[in-house]
């Protein structure tokens, strides 16, 4: 799946959330990003995430694999809620997404 969402907030190394446009209501999704990290994120930038939505992340199996541990104190909260695993993590140019104004000829 390809979400298009605005970072809530940079969890750790590895993962951040996501959120819908405001007003939307929607609750931030944990992003777990296990190849590449986080690094460069910043909240309010816009993101297209591509993986796989899983229904509950596991602190323990997720430290399995990966690399470096993101810490307990971290990821323990998001355990057992559900998540997006990544497989592309691209930051979108806001400025290219805006419409451009139409000439009109005559």
């Amino acid at each position: 799946m390809t979400l298009t969402a605005q970072v809530a907030g940079v969890v750790s190394p590895i993962a951040f959330t996501i959120t819908g446009a405001e007003g939307t209501g929607t609750e931030a999704l944990l992003v777990v990003n296990f190849d590449e990290g986080t690094s460069g994120l910043d909240t309010g930038d816009l993101v297209e995430v591509t993986g796989t939505y899983r229904e509950a992340y596991n602190v323990p199996s997720a430290e399995e694999d990966l690399r470096e541990p993101p810490g307990v104190e971290q990821l323990a909260h998001y355990d057992g809620e559900p998540f997006v695993e990544t497989t592309d993590v691209a930051v979108s140019d806001v400025e290219s997404a805006e419409p451009t104004p139409a000439t009109s000829a005559g």
